[in-house]
């Protein structure tokens, strides 16, 4: 065509698929693609080509014609624009209420769903942002942005096994999430963790699977003021083993796997406090992020 784009009407789909790869510097066609999918694409690469397949009047030909993704508008686009344009003046009740006019024209607007999440956060509602997330991940469950704005709102609460949960996922949907999360990772932390990992090595003992060399640590480094060191343990242990009971009171704590003993009723000691490892850490983690603010 004179204005560069490929067009072509085509009788035999096959043919002309394989006539567009033939001639297509990049051999990008989009068949059978869910909105919502689409509509990440468009968010994430809005400069990217792709070659799309429509159905004519005729129902024996199929039109094809290569575009940019930014070219593409869908029905929930005004309102979406308008919750930006409040989104980025801070007025988030105003941005929620655009967004929402989005979602019920286009349901599979999956930036509509994500910015409403993020604009609820940072209005201080982190519960309901955090069930706006789980509704649209029950809808659009390979959707990776949605899992990060999920996974980061849990971090903001403390929650950070769950958010680690909600990351891994996120990049395992999506390398660019994947990449960028990587690249977030403090070194200094990452270092220390692994010298810890050496130190249980040399011990004769499993990093990756023994809780107990997490914890005994994170009760030392909690003893002499090391809150970096004390973080860093808990959360392995917390990770390796959710399920386990820390029990305390006001002068010492320990480890208890479940179905132990000294978590009966009849042998529990008196003021003793009992919650599972995933709790205790939640909660320590939740003080520790007060205490910075």
């Amino acid at each position: 065509m004179p204005n560069g784009k490929l067009q072509l009407s085509l009788t035999s789909f096959s043919a002309g698929i394989k006539a567009i790869n033939t001639v297509a510097k990049d051999k990008v066609v989009v068949a059978g693609l869910s909105k919502a999918h689409l509509i990440e694409l468009m968010t994430k690469n809005p400069d990217m080509e792709a070659t799309f397949v429509l159905n004519t009047k005729n129902p024996g030909i199929k039109h094809a014609e290569r575009v940019h993704l930014a070219q593409i508008v869908v029905d929930s686009e005004e309102e979406f624009r308008k919750g930006v344009s409040y989104h980025d003046k801070k007025q988030y009740q105003l941005a929620i209420e655009h967004y929402d006019n989005a979602i019920k024209i286009e349901p599979e607007d999956v930036r509509a769903w994500h910015n409403k999440i993020i604009a609820l956060s940072q209005d201080g509602k982190h519960q309901a942002a955090i069930q706006v997330a789980t509704e649209a991940l029950g809808h659009y469950p390979n959707v990776g942005f949605l899992w990060e704005a999920k996974g980061r709102i849990l971090s903001e609460l403390g929650q950070l096994v769950d958010a680690g949960q909600c990351m891994s996922k996120a990049c395992e949907l999506d390398p660019d999430i994947a990449k960028k999360h990587t690249g977030q990772i403090d070194q200094k932390m990452d270092n220390r963790l692994q010298a810890l990992m050496d130190d249980c090595s040399k011990e004769g003992k499993n990093p990756e699977t023994d809780v107990d060399f997490w914890f005994s640590k994170f009760a030392e480094y909690t003893n002499s003021g090391d809150a970096e060191g004390a973080w860093i343990c808990l959360q392995m242990a917390a990770t390796i083993k959710p399920d386990y009971f820390v029990m305390s009171d006001a002068s010492c704590m320990a480890l208890l796997p479940p179905g132990h003993m000294l978590l009966s009723k009849e042998l529990l000691p008196d003021n003793a406090k009992v919650e599972r490892l995933r709790d205790f850490f939640q909660r320590m983690t939740a003080i520790a992020m007060r205490k910075r603010v």
